[in-house]
C-alpha cells in the first residue's frame, strides 16, 4: 500500500500491483519474451494458444488413468500448480471466476517456452472471502461441473479421474487448509494488513467518503 499525491494534492491510499503480462513473467522467471500467455477460453496475450489447445484435446481424448498418459501430462502441465490454484480459488469462494454463472473470468495460464510447463496465475480475487459470495456456496462443485462448459473445468474434471491426481488434490487441499489457510493464520495476516493502513484511513475517508449520504465512511463502519 502507498499514499498517493498528485501534483502535491493528497489522493488517498492505493495498492501498487504488478501487471501480470509477458513482461512481468519474463522478469520474474528470467526468461525471454517468447512465451505463451492465454486467458479465459484461450484468448491470446502473448505467443499463441496452439499447444494449449493441443494439450486440452490430448487430455480429453486420452485415458488419464493410464500411467503413460499421466506421465505425459505432467511433462506439459504443472499439475501441482493447478492443484494449488483450484484449491485457493475455491477456498476463498471467488465469485468472479468459475461458478454458477454463464461465463468464466480472471483466468490466465502461461508457459515460458515450447519446452516448459503450463502454469496458472492467481489474480483478481477481490470478490472472494465473502465480499460477493458466502462460505456455504459449494464453488468447488461448480468449478468441476459448471452449468456452461469451459476448458479449465473440463481439464480439471478429466484429470481428477486419475486416482493419483485425485488423491493428491485431496491431500494437498487438506495441507493448505491446516496450515496456509488455517483460520488464525488468516486472521493474523488480515489484522496485520489492517494495522498497516489504519493510521492513514481517516484522511483517506475524508478525501473519498460518500458525501451523498448523511454520514460519509468512518473508521467504525469500515473497520
Amino acid at each position: 500500500n502507498v499514499v498517493v499525491f498528485l501534483n502535491g494534492k493528497y489522493w488517498g491510499v492505493y495498492e501498487v500491483r504488478e501487471r501480470y503480462d509477458e513482461n512481468y513473467l519474463s522478469s520474474i522467471w528470467d526468461t525471454d519474451k517468447d512465451l505463451d500467455l492465454v486467458s479465459q477460453q484461450g484468448f491470446i496475450h502473448s505467443g499463441d494458444n496452439d499447444d494449449w489447445l493441443k494439450m486440452l484435446r490430448y487430455v480429453q481424448n486420452s485415458d488419464v488413468s493410464q500411467t503413460s498418459v499421466y506421465d505425459s501430462i505432467r511433462k506439459i502441465l504443472d499439475v501441482n500448480n493447478m492443484m494449488d490454484y483450484f484449491a485457493a480459488e475455491t477456498f476463498i469462494v471467488n465469485n468472479d471466476w468459475i461458478g454458477n454463472y454463464d461465463y468464466i473470468k480472471n483466468i490466465k495460464i502461461w508457459r515460458p517456452d515450447a519446452s516448459g510447463k503450463w502454469r496458472y496465475i492467481l489474480w483478481d480475487t477481490d470478490l472472494g472471502m465473502g465480499l460477493d459470495s458466502y462460505f456455504g456456496y459449494d464453488i468447488l462443485s461448480y468449478a468441476i461441473n459448471p452449468p456452461d462448459p469451459n476448458p479449465h473445468s473440463d481439464l480439471f474434471r478429466k484429470l481428477l479421474t486419475n486416482p493419483t491426481i485425485r488423491n493428491d488434490f485431496i491431500n494437498r487441499y487438506a495441507d493448505l487448509v491446516n496450515y496456509h489457510f488455517e483460520t488464525q493464520r488468516f486472521r493474523d495476516l488480515a489484522q496485520s494488513m489492517r494495522d498497516h493502513i489504519i493510521p492513514e484511513m481517516a484522511r483517506h475517508f475524508a478525501k473519498w467518503g460518500d458525501t451523498t449520504i448523511a454520514n460519509p465512511y468512518t473508521l467504525g463502519e469500515a473497520y
